[in-house]
This record gives structure tokens, C-alpha cells and sequence, in this order.
């Protein structure tokens, strides 16, 4: 016991010399006495302010350093530091208290800041701090940009994919919350000067209505096993992409804007996800969907109108989800999808496209169900060299009346067309080399002859069924009781009484008419004025 005590003191000597090096003593024998004369030393009214003032330093940096409330500091002419990395050095050497729902720390960018910086988080988790600002937006410097992140464009590559982004996470971190829109300049030279790029298992997230517009590259850029979450955030007007996955990582971009992108508005490479319903990236210098290499895009209810080149592009056995979707005035394609892939565009507006409307190849699917591909320049729905496409019920019309090159397969493609609307280049329901067309309705298509001040245009016909169906939009003249607006001729009229024909005008189905057994299409309601605009589409047997 003796030899365990002797231990003991002589450790509270080593320690008490190391922290007063001025009053050492040694605690080797008569331990006694020794620790009487620590007991004397310890008393003495000039050791006690040591002491004391040593304590106290250490409590000043306690307190600096744990962090149980919330707090604000300034960056910026007349804030508490010049820059935001300052900012974050000091706040990174907090630790925060567990608190119900967590504490937050605030930069706030003062008025008139301009970002002439770049944030770079390594292997740290700063994802506590919130940066915003005075100033509905905030300056970013690019010739500030000036520090480069790599990494290997493939495997076995020798070359590197590198970004000059403002702020950048490598190494599983986690960058502060961008809770501030930023709009960057344009000086210094042009190149992949991104917004926010996130590498290596890191991630980001950017609040509603902020993020980086104008970036002179890639927007928001999430690569290998990274994440940004970005509902609602503003990326608009980059350029290179909008946002890009690569390599296994996501980004959450529902309601975003992304608008106006010099290269591709949204871009997933190798197994990544975008998830952005009602996000707009309409006016994308190439396509508004690239979907490449196992990937997969959901944007229903979105805006990707006015696409240089193509509205969608999906390759490699990706899947893109785009119901609902605008995809009008594509340069190119309104969609391409081939390689396996597929692409949903139910009920989708796919109008004017500059070459296909919907175009399917080595194995693609679309399926395009109620869609709208009207107007195309080339072809409305083409599946060549092993493409599926599904345009059942939907308008496929490169123009007023039906042609040739509204629905066509080419080289073992197949369209499903029940319904559809348009022309087809083969005849329906017979196997070809070029492929097969299923279940077209339309074989033939007559004008008729509209009367009593009715214009428009309004078509009959027989399906391959023997069915005569009847459809168009006309628009309404006389509307008196019983009025007349065409008569079917014989073999296109119903059987032993008058059939009722639906209707859609003033934004509702209405029972508008009868054909008579003569053929007779007779106005059957006073809901329809004169002037108004009705569509008709039935079918009966005869």
C-alpha cells in the first residue's frame, strides 16, 4: 500500500510541476512533510492567483467551445469576421449540448457582401450551421473560384472530372445549409465554376428559393455516394447543367428551378437518382432529361418545354417518370429513348417537336397513354430497330389530317394504337418485317360536310370492327332546337333508333346530339351557344 501511495503523490508532483514550473517540488521520501509543504504552497496567496487565473482561462475556453443555445455572427463590413470561412473556423470549434430539436448557428451575409471565397469541407460535419443573408441575393466572385476538386472520370482512366465549385464537401462531410440565393458574375475566365458540388459520401442541403443562379458550370453536383437535398431551390440559368448525379449519389430537387441551363437541365450517370416533381427545366441549351447508364429522373408534373435538342434522353436501361409533363417545341426529339430504358409520359404534352415527337429504339419503351405529340416536324410516334411504343388514346398528328408519318414502326418496331389518333404507315394488326401496329381504330376517315352555319372539322369512318366512329371539333352556328349540323350517308348510319352522342363543350360532357337513322346529327341541348367550340368522339355499330 505504502509503494501504490508513494506512486500516487509522486504523480501529483509530476502533474503540479508541469502546470507551475515556477514552485516545483519533488515527492520522493518523507511524503509528509512534502505534501505539508504542497498544502503551505497551495495557501499561499500568490499560488491561489495562479491558480485561479488558470482556472478561469479554462473556463473561458469551455464556455467558447460548448454551445447550448443558439447563435447568430456576422460576416462582412462591420461583422464579426471578413469572411464566411473565418465564420466557420470559429464556429467548428464548438460542440454542441444535446437540445430538444436541435440548435442551429447562423451566418449572416450583411448587406453588400460579395462571396470573393470558396468553401471547402473535408471529413467534417458542419451541417448545424445555416448561412443567410441581408440581401435578397448575394454576389459570388468567379475568379475567386480558384481552387479545383478531381476526381477519376472512370475506372482505369487516367483522365479526371474536376469542379471549381463555391462551395464544395469531400471526404463524408456535410456543408453548412445554404439558406441564401446567390447569383454569381462573370469574371475571370469561363470553365466548371459550379455552385454546390458534393463528393465521397458528402452531402449539402439548400433551402427554398436559394442556391446559385448564373454558376459558370454545373449547378448543384452530387458524385459518388452523395445526396443534395434541394426541394424548391433556384439553379436556374447555369452554365453547364443544372444539376448532375453521378456514380450512386441523389438529389432531391421536388418544385426546384432549373431552368435556362447552358448544357443539359438535368443530368444522372451510373445507378443516381433525381427526384424533382413539378421541378422546371424548360429552355436547356441540349436536352431537359438525360438519363444515362441505370439511372432514373421522376419529373411529373414538370416543365421541360423548349429544349435545344431533345426533351428526354434515356439510355442504358434508365427509367424516366415525366407524366404530366410539358415537353412542347423540342429542337430535336420531344423524347428518345432506346438501350432497354424506359420512359413514362402519360397524359403529357409533347407538342412541335423538330424531328419524332416520341421516338423508340433497340429496345426502349414508351409509354406515351393520353399523351398530346401533335405537330411534329418528322414523324409523331416512330418505333424502329426493336422500340416499343404504347400511344393508346392519344393525338398523334404531325398536322390537320391524318398521314403516313403520324404513326409509324420501321425495322421490328412495335406500337400499341388503340385509340390513337393519326395516321399509320402499315396497315393495323398485320406483322411486317418493318414491325406491327396493334389495334389501330382508324382504317378509314371521311370529312363531312358541315351545315347551317356549323364550321370545323368533323370525320367519320369504319374501324376494322365494322364500328362507325364519328370525331372532331366543330364549332357551333345555328343552334336553334333539332338544327342539323351534317348528315352521315347511308352504311354510316345506327340501326332501328337514333344513337346519343356526347359531348365536350364549355369545359363539360354535355348530351349535345342524336344521329338519326337517316344520319341526321341534330343539336339536342340549349347549353350550347353559337360561336362555342364543341368536341365529338363516339363510335357505334351500324
Amino acid at each position: 500500500m505504502a509503494d501504490i501511495n508513494i506512486q500516487m503523490k509522486n504523480k501529483i508532483g509530476e502533474t503540479w510541476n508541469k502546470l507551475f514550473p515556477k514552485t516545483k517540488i519533488s515527492l520522493v521520501e518523507g511524503l509528509p512533510a512534502k505534501l505539508d509543504d504542497v498544502d503551505t504552497r497551495l495557501n499561499a496567496a500568490a499560488t491561489k492567483t495562479e491558480v485561479n487565473a488558470k482556472i478561469g482561462v479554462v473556463n473561458e475556453q469551455l464556455a467558447d467551445i460548448a454551445q447550448d443555445v443558439a447563435i447568430t455572427v456576422t460576416v462582412g463590413t462591420g461583422g464579426n469576421y471578413p469572411t464566411i470561412n473565418a465564420a466557420l473556423a470559429y464556429l467548428s470549434r464548438k460542440t454542441l449540448k444535446y437540445v430538444n430539436r436541435g440548435l442551429k448557428a447562423e451566418i449572416k451575409l450583411l448587406s453588400g457582401f460579395v462571396m470573393a471565397e470558396q468553401v471547402i469541407i473535408s471529413g467534417i460535419n458542419l451541417g448545424w450551421i445555416i448561412i443567410s443573408s441581408e440581401d435578397a441575393t448575394v454576389t459570388i466572385n468567379r475568379a475567386s473560384l480558384v481552387s479545383r476538386v478531381e476526381f477519376p472520370s472512370y475506372a482505369g482512366s487516367s483522365g479526371a472530372i474536376g469542379m471549381n465549385s463555391a462551395f464544395m464537401g469531400v471526404n463524408n462531410a456535410v456543408l453548412p445549409v445554404i439558406n441564401t440565393l446567390f447569383t454569381m458574375n462573370e469574371t475571370g475566365a469561363s470553365g466548371s465554376y459550379g455552385g454546390v458540388f458534393v463528393i465521397n459520401n458528402s452531402s449539402a442541403t439548400v433551402m427554398k428559393d436559394c442556391g446559385v443562379r448564373n454558376a459558370g458550370g454545373t449547378t448543384l453536383y452530387a458524385a459518388q455516394t452523395s445526396h443534395i437535398v434541394a426541394m424548391g431551390a433556384d439553379a436556374s440559368y447555369s452554365k453547364g447543367n443544372a444539376l448532375s448525379v453521378f456514380r450512386g449519389s441523389w438529389i432531391s430537387f421536388r418544385g426546384g428551378n432549373g431552368s435556362y441551363a447552358g448544357v443539359n437541365g438535368m443530368y444522372a450517370d451510373s445507378n443516381s437518382h433525381i427526384e424533382a416533381s413539378g421541378a422546371n427545366v424548360s429552355h436547356a441549351t441540349q436536352a431537359a432529361i438525360w438519363c444515362d447508364s441505370v439511372s432514373s429522373i421522376a419529373i411529373p408534373d414538370g416543365d421541360a418545354s423548349y429544349a435545344g435538342t431533345n426533351g428526354i434522353v434515356c439510355n442504358g436501361a434508365s427509367n424516366v417518370d415525366a407524366d404530366k409533363t410539358i415537353l412542347d417545341n423540342a429542337g430535336q426529339r420531344g423524347v428518345s429513348c432506346t438501350d432497354g430504358s424506359t420512359v413514362t409520359v402519360w397524359q403529357s404534352s409533347i407538342k412541335n417537336a423538330g424531328t419524332q415527337g416520341v421516338y423508340a429504339e433497340r429496345g426502349g419503351f414508351i409509354n406515351a397513354t393520353a399523351a398530346v405529340v401533335t405537330g411534329a416536324a418528322d414523324r409523331g410516334a416512330y418505333a424502329v430497330n426493336g422500340g416499343r411504343i404504347n400511344v393508346q388514346n392519344a393525338n398523334c398528328r404531325k398536322g390537320a389530317v391524318d398521314s403516313t408519318s403520324d404513326i409509324v414502326v420501321n425495322n421490328g418496331g412495335e406500337i400499341l394504337a388503340i385509340g390513337a389518333t393519326g395516321g399509320l404507315n402499315k396497315v393495323a394488326n398485320t406483322v411486317t418485317a418493318a414491325g406491327l401496329i396493334i389495334g389501330a381504330d382508324v382504317v378509314e376517315q371521311i370529312t363531312a360536310t358541315l351545315q347551317n352555319g356549323w364550321t370545323g372539322t368533323l370525320y367519320y369512318g369504319k374501324n376494322g370492327q365494322g364500328q362507325v366512329w364519328v370525331r372532331g371539333t366543330i364549332v357551333a352556328g345555328s343552334v336553334t332546337a333539332d338544327t342539323i349540323a351534317a348528315v352521315l350517308p347511308g352504311g354510316y348510319r345506327p340501326v332501328g333508333a337514333p344513337f346519343p352522342v356526347l359531348a365536350f363543350a364549355n369545359n363539360s360532357v354535355i348530351p349535345a346530339f342524336t344521329i338519326s337513322v337517316g344520319g341526321s346529327l341534330q343539336l339536342r341541348t340549349s347549353s350550347i351557344t353559337a360561336g362555342m367550340s364543341v368536341d365529338i368522339n363516339c363510335t357505334f355499330q351500324t
